[in-house]
């Protein structure tokens, strides 16, 4: 017996083992993100041309994209302009007029044009009320099915046709696909089955399916974020942090100069509910520059100092380690609070002075850049860590930090004006405090 054994398609197929892809344009597709044959299906078309209705040359609105139906009646030889550049002429024709089409370094689509057959042209329609011109339009014949045709998002070397034979080959060949959507959830929302849906995606039948198909995918992908996140608070709540007691802050407020605005106020309060939690808090406080999130930090950080732990506060760069070091230093010292600066300019005999400080104790808040996550900087008694600009750090710089102390409660500050749906996304482990006001005088 001979012959090969031909492989079952799956999702996580490669997408090599389609027809006409191969190892070469494997490596084309991997330009868009696609190696596999789920990547393939889900790289979903940017646009449709709709063949099942085109108008005649007369018709078609000057200065818009049309699908004209005519015949084609003339097409020159290849005129070359320039190295590189090629120009061809064509005339189609229909019961209401001529159309003259150019078409660009296209000689092997041109000589596969016949003439006296109709074809459909798609593309800007130019010339004057008495004339109308087309360039570089696309060219079909007449379909005969799926006469609305996906347009994708697209490299070099693999074109929308190219995609569309791949994914009808997947959509054909793929059998017994689950759907992640139970049965009850589908008819609750009256959504089709995923294959169902797919192939409407990319071969509707009509426009009117496609939004029914598209509501279906933006669901799919809501709530697999809403279950990632459900998975990444789920643990965080099996971690332990401090539970810090309900002390009064009251003499922090009141050596303020000022009275702090009704949302740095709340913000102060959502905070000290998390740390008053077994639960590592994690919080993300966002506002503009000149909000005021840094008071919102150094109340947590006085708060955390009463229940007797320490804290430490990351900054990306020393200048705004600096910053936050004279303003802090100015805020907390008068209450009571030992306060040190560390960072990659702080000499050797002052970083160990730090270090010993923060192991025995003996400093209550540590503000610094990376330098803090360096080997020997630990923590005697960690109960909050503060990062700033969070953006600039990233999720494992962040955990490396809070690893450092113990599960300790996390802050982070953003000057980024994020909206909350947004903020899911970036910042999904955390809770969101928006200080929406700024302090009088600002």
């Amino acid at each position: 017996m001979t012959g090969e054994l031909k492989l079952a398609l799956t999702l996580d197929t490669s997408i090599q083992f389609l027809k006409g892809v191969g190892e070469k344009r494997a490596q084309l597709y991997a330009k868009l993100g696609i190696r596999t044959v789920r990547e393939l299906l889900y790289h979903f078309p940017r646009q449709y041309i709709d063949l099942s209705a085109p108008i005649s040359i007369m018709d078609a609105p000057l200065h818009e994209n049309c699908a004209i139906r005519a015949k084609l009646t003339y097409k020159s030889g290849e005129q070359r302009i320039r190295a590189g550049l090629s120009v061809f002429k064509l005339i189609a024709q229909d019961h209401t007029g001529s159309l003259e089409v150019t078409v660009f370094n296209s000689k092997f689509t041109v000589e596969r044009l016949e003439t006296d057959h109709d074809y459909i042209f798609v593309g800007p329609v130019g010339g004057s009320i008495l004339k109308r011109e087309m360039s570089a339009p696309s060219i079909y014949p007449i379909p005969e099915k799926h006469a609305i045709l996906p347009v994708y998002p697209q490299t070099s070397g693999v074109s929308s046709t190219l995609m569309r034979r791949n994914i009808l080959q997947a959509l054909e060949e793929l059998t017994d696909i689950p759907d992640m959507l139970s049965d009850a959830i589908r008819q609750k929302y009256g959504f089709p089955h995923w294959m169902q849906s797919m192939r409407v995606i990319h071969f509707p039948e009509s426009l009117s399916q496609v939004q029914t198909a598209r509501d279906r995918f933006v669901f799919e992908e809501l709530l697999t974020l809403c279950c990632a996140l459900a998975i990444l608070h789920s643990g965080n709540e099996a971690q332990q942090a401090p539970a810090m007691a309900p002390l009064d802050i009251g003499r922090f407020y009141q050596s303020l100069p000022f009275q702090p605005t009704a949302a740095q106020l709340r913000a102060i309060d959502e905070s000290i509910s998390d740390m008053g939690r077994c639960v590592p808090m994690n919080r993300l406080i966002q506002g503009d520059v000149g909000s005021g999130k840094t008071l919102v930090a150094a109340a947590c950080i006085y708060f955390a100092f009463l229940s007797g732990f320490q804290s430490t506060m990351m900054a990306p760069t020393e200048i705004l380690a600096e910053q936050h070091y004279n303003t802090l230093r100015a805020m907390l010292e008068p209450l009571g609070m030992t306060i040190a600066l560390l960072t990659g300019s702080t000499r050797a005999a002052e970083k160990k002075r730090i270090a010993s400080g923060l192991l025995d104790g003996g400093i209550d808040l540590c503000i610094g850049t990376h330098a803090l996550l360096s080997d020997g900087v630990d923590f005697k008694n960690p109960g909050l860590v503060v990062t700033d600009e969070q953006h600039r750090f990233g999720v494992a710089q962040r955990a490396r930090l809070s690893g450092k102390s113990s599960n300790a409660h996390v802050m982070v500050m953003s000057a980024t004006p994020i909206p909350r749906t947004l903020s899911l996304i970036v910042y999904g482990d955390l809770s969101l405090s928006v200080i929406d006001e700024i302090p009088p005088g600002r």
